[in-house]
């Protein structure tokens, strides 16, 4: 063939003719007795060339490596998921990106190993591949929240009956003053129905109260029966609470998450941790209910039962170390981002200014053209950011804030005529926190005097406005819910997102809703006043450390800028 012992060799082994001519040459040359053995040696070299190269072609991510695969086998999705034992919707997810077989349980390295023996490569060349970074493709629709746990937890109305009466009881043991023998280690509070703004579980109400605790909760469980049933195939009525405390099944659930995000979220922890919370040797809720073992298909004595629950506790435990020492969790929701290039303007609060001086330039137009209703939306939606601007809350306490002539809701007029707003600490979420006393803070006049002109010449002609004493009103009230609490303005983040979008396009071109408010007011504060982080945390009425927590970063850009002022002196002054 023309090569020399230094010539690399291989090639001649793909094209058919070639390597007939090269294999029936070697074998003529070859002794009698060996034919046979040289065939065989000849064509296992042409199968493990071929394997190889077909390898080395396939791309690095798992997805394109696998579309790869299933292109060159000319067969359908559903035929080769058939062969491998899986789903074609599973299937299809993989070739397609939008999810990814498991590689640290049983489970999924089996379909790994069946998937590598089915295309013919190697063990553990696609396993491989699934350790990429880029291991599931970027999700086009990731901004609106796609990967969001709607798309597979089970709504309320969707939880067998059985499970609803096991979450009832978990509710009502840890929200009553008296647990009996049971052992508990904290209370959750419970709260008007009234004063709360977010969805609520028909399992979280107790009486005219709901315990947003609870609420959380099942939210979390939702979202692993949903698991359960739309990932694993599991039957509604054959799910209990117990299912929630094997670390297998949460594994598998955690894994799920992991793989739809690309890596672990803050969240995944908190999951951990309720779920773990259930079992824990001495206030678990399932740890103390032994009849639980039934649903297992096990009967286990109190005692037993107590020892099978530590166990599990410790494997969760575990399970939460290696998470945490992997180094891959990281924040889910970046609340900074939509606000990023605000941030950085050297006077951030500056751009809320210019989106109020828009809006009264639009109203003044408004007021003339429509009528009084779109100019009663209008006037609320200028005096909520003005509100935000100087009193930066958080959304429940907007949505909930009241007023009422004999000055006993939230937002209050005092003997001189100013305005103050007034909340007691259950209203906050951080009760336990900076919320332990009464809050009263006054508005500025600014804002003040923008609210009480939509209080009395504006409100009165949004609908509702006489059958509740809430200060921001929708046009729409909500659906299947009675009473005053109809008119609560759950809608009143995306009326912010809105607002910002159209009137700051230029900064921030998908809005941002009021939490962020929080973020430009400390920037600017800090900026201008560097590491004065105990103020901070009096104007957004929190704690210090979750200040610094927040906005620690920002000390790193004072002592650089302390240390240039240094270099200056010193560069003015000369050298010594």
């Amino acid at each position: 063939a023309g090569r020399d012992d230094h010539d690399p060799a291989g090639a001649e082994l793909e094209d058919d003719e070639t390597f007939t001519r090269i294999r029936d040459q070697v074998i003529e040359d070859g002794a009698a007795s060996n034919q046979r053995a040289m065939r065989s040696t000849l064509q296992a070299w042409r199968k493990s060339y071929r394997r190889l190269v077909h390898q080395a072609e396939l791309p690095e991510r798992f997805d394109e490596a696998l579309r790869v695969l299933v292109d060159r086998s000319n067969l359908s999705i559903p035929s080769i998921a058939r062969s491998i034992g899986t789903h074609a919707t599973t299937l299809r997810d993989w070739v397609k990106g939008a999810s990814a077989p498991w590689c640290s349980n049983e489970k999924g390295l089996r379909r790994i190993a069946a998937l590598e023996d089915f295309f013919g490569v190697d063990r553990g060349c696609l396993k491989l591949k699934l350790r990429s970074k880029n291991l599931v493709r970027k999700n086009p629709h990731a901004d609106k929240n796609a990967l969001s746990a709607q798309h597979y937890a089970l709504k309320d109305s969707e939880l067998p009956t059985a499970l609803k009466t096991e979450i009832r009881k978990l509710v009502r043991y840890k929200t009553t003053a008296i647990t009996g023998n049971q052992k508990r280690n904290e209370v959750w509070r419970l709260k008007p129905i009234d004063s709360y703004a977010g969805y609520v579980s028909p399992l979280a109400i107790i009486g005219d109260e709901v315990c947003v605790s609870a609420n959380v909760t099942i939210k979390t469980l939702r979202r692993f029966f949903g698991f359960l049933v739309k990932e694993e195939g599991w039957n509604p009525q054959d799910i209990r609470l117990v299912h929630a405390s094997d670390p297998g099944l949460v594994e598998g659930y955690i894994h799920f998450l992991r793989d739809r995000r690309g890596y672990y979220t803050k969240n995944v922890l908190s999951t951990l941790n309720d779920f773990a919370a259930l079992i824990h040797p001495e206030w678990g809720y399932i740890t103390q209910s032994p009849e639980m073992s039934s649903h297992l298909g096990l009967e286990k004595t109190p005692g037993q039962w107590a020892d099978f629950c530590e166990e599990r506790y410790q494997q969760f435990r575990r399970l939460i170390n290696q998470i945490k020492r992997s180094g891959q969790v990281r924040v889910g929701r970046k609340s900074k981002d939509p606000i990023e290039h605000i941030l950085d303007h050297p006077e951030p609060a500056s751009w809320l200014f210019t989106m109020v001086d828009r809006m009264e330039k639009d109203f003044a137009l408004t007021k003339v053209s429509n009528g009084p209703s779109d100019a009663a939306g209008f006037a609320r939606n200028i005096a909520l950011v003005k509100l935000l601007t100087m009193n930066p809350l958080r959304l429940n306490q907007l949505a909930t804030m009241t007023y009422r002539e004999d000055n006993t809701g939230n937002l209050r007029r005092k003997h001189d005529g100013t305005w103050q707003l007034v909340y007691e600490p259950w209203e906050f979420k951080n009760e336990r926190g900076a919320a332990k006393e009464t809050y009263r803070a006054d508005i500025h006049p600014w804002a003040a005097n923008t609210l009480e002109d939509y209080l009395l010449n504006h409100r009165h002609n949004i609908k509702g406005a006489k059958e509740c004493d809430y200060v921001f009103l929708s046009r729409v009230p909500r659906r299947k819910v009675e009473g005053p609490a109809k008119h609560l303005f759950t809608g009143i983040g995306a009326l912010v997102v809105q607002i910002t979008r159209t009137y700051l396009s230029e900064v921030t071109p998908k809005g941002f809703g009021p939490h962020a408010f929080r973020h430009i007011i400390a920037t600017h504060y800090l900026k201008r006043h560097p590491g004065n982080y105990p103020l901070v945390a009096q104007i957004l009425h929190d704690t210090l450390d979750t200040v610094m927590e927040n906005y620690g970063h920002l000390q790193v850009g004072d002592g650089l800028a302390a240390w240039a002022e240094t270099v200056h002196t010193l560069l003015d002054r000369g050298a010594a």
